[in-house]
């Protein structure tokens, strides 16, 4: 049993709730995750997957491994992972990023996309990462960084509600954390665009893939009325739409680190 932190249970809830149909609504995680695997360049015995989610990407990840261990915070994630997919070269373990209970240097590579952000800061992460892999062995990763969300961070400045997304960490201070964890690191940022009808839609994308799960205290934000968020979309429109949508950015950290 997972010794969850309040923040810690709110994600894997959202996440346990969303697993039933997470494939068919996130369809930006997986052009993300698709851009992590290309990151790959060489064949592994063993790998690790850190926030398997669904296991849609550990299946992928075995032609680039012999093994594939996938783990995930969300128990209900990890169980359909072990209901949809049946191999005998895949297993799953409900485990925190931040606290893998595994040995050492068991692993020859690993492999996260869309899950380390929840780790803040992501040292402890990095940390388990360089323990559990072995010298000269390689991390493919990437997380959300400084910058995503941001259209919808200004509208919500614009009408006056203050800042209602989560913070994340800028890109240096992710490939500074990793390099203080030991790694030599190749690094970039991608931007990825989702494009939407109304601020409902755009709201309700991020809630139907458990992104919404803030991580810090907003006791004291208010739900908007349907007037409130009206009014939202309005200023979003004023200040971002293209062509009469709305775009929603996430801005990408991808990471290649390597256990020297």
């Amino acid at each position: 049993m997972i010794q969850a932190s309040p923040l810690k249970e709110r994600i894997a809830e959202r996440f346990s709730r969303a697993a039933s149909f997470y494939d068919k609504v996130a369809d930006v995680q997986y052009d993300i995750a698709q851009a992590t695997l290309a990151l790959i360049d060489k064949h592994s015995r063993k790998m690790l997957d850190i926030g398997c989610g669904t296991g849609r990407i550990s299946q992928q990840l075995l032609s680039h491994a012999d093994s594939v261990l996938g783990v995930d915070l969300s128990p209900g994630m990890i169980k359909f992972a072990e209901a949809t997919h049946n191999s005998s070269r895949l297993s799953w373990l409900n485990a925190d990023a931040e606290d893998l209970p595994l040995e050492e240097q068991t692993f020859d590579s690993a492999f996260s996309s869309m899950a380390l952000q929840w780790c803040q800061p992501i040292d402890k992460a990095f940390g388990e990462i360089h323990r559990v892999l072995q010298p000269e062995s390689e991390a493919y990763l990437s997380l959300m960084c400084k910058g995503s969300f941001a259209e919808l961070e200004n509208a919500w400045t614009a009408i006056g509600e203050g800042k209602r997304t989560n913070d994340f960490q800028s890109h240096n201070n992710i490939v500074d954390a990793a390099k203080a964890c030991g790694f030599d690191v190749v690094d970039k940022t991608q931007s990825f665009v989702t494009y939407h009808d109304t601020i409902f839609e755009l709201l309700g994308s991020i809630k139907a893939i458990g992104a919404n799960t803030v991580t810090r205290s907003q006791s004291d934000k208010k739900m908007l009325d349907r007037k409130g968020l009206l009014a939202l979309e309005n200023a979003y429109r004023q200040n971002h739409a293209r062509d009469e949508r709305l775009p929603l950015t996430y801005q990408i950290s991808f990471l290649q680190l390597k256990k020297s």
